[in-house]
């Protein structure tokens, strides 16, 4: 366990640090030399279904901006971080970074959902402007696959130029911007997947009819002009 908490590529970044654009592009051509990126952009359908977790493919979606939301112990960050490590092992060619402004990631545990971590580029930043700025950056490299921004629950909303130059990004370069949000809504979305302590809510698109029961949890769509 020690060995795989060793071996996770991070960095903080900090104004004292004097991270540039250059530096951070920097490391992350000598993390991912050999990084493919790939386009393309998930249909969202109208409706609802039911299940009992969200499938992977509703939280890393290819082109678009998926917002996970829940408190702690929700259990949004493990199956972010499940979906993240089956989707790194199944295209070894394919890189993430997790910017985490939260505080709260953990190697270990992202290695136990079988995330690898030499994939992974762990940058913690100092400050909100300081995390979008190492995202907008991630996103133009097009080298990298999969960005997540880790948000805490006092952040407010991003500002619409903000988020809507990002969201250009994204569509752009076909990466998966995914944004694990605490308490309350920060970005408005193009996907958006919401977990409680009894609920869950995914968009509807990728849930099989078959996976309906009575029990299970309920499933709604999120579009971007909410």
């Amino acid at each position: 366990m020690h060995r795989a908490h060793s071996a996770i590529p991070s960095f903080r970044a900090t104004p004292r640090s004097g991270l540039t654009a250059e530096q951070l592009r920097a490391t992350l051509r000598e993390r991912f030399p050999k990084a493919l990126s790939e386009l393309g952009a998930a249909a969202l359908v109208p409706g609802t279904r039911r299940c009992e977790t969200p499938p992977r493919e509703a939280l890393l979606r290819a082109g678009a901006v998926t917002e996970v939301m829940g408190t702690l112990g929700s259990g949004g960050t493990s199956a972010l971080l499940d979906a993240l490590g089956h989707d790194l092992q199944a295209h070894p060619t394919r890189y993430a970074v997790y910017v985490d402004l939260e505080g709260t990631f953990y190697p270990p545990a992202a290695a136990q959902y079988g995330v690898p971590l030499d994939r992974l580029l762990l940058v913690r930043p100092f400050e909100l402007a300081i995390a979008l700025r190492v995202v907008e950056v991630c996103l133009l490299g097009g080298a990298v696959r999969t960005v997540v921004l880790d948000v805490p629950a006092s952040l407010q909303p991003l500002r619409l130029p903000t988020y809507h130059r990002l969201r250009r990004r994204v569509r752009e370069g076909g990466t998966a911007f995914v944004v694990r949000a605490r308490e309350h809504s920060v970005v408005p979305a193009d996907h958006r997947v919401s977990f409680g302590v009894d609920v869950t809510f995914v968009s509807p698109s990728l849930v099989s009819p078959s996976a309906a029961s009575p029990s299970a949890a309920s499933t709604s769509a999120a579009s971007g002009g909410r």
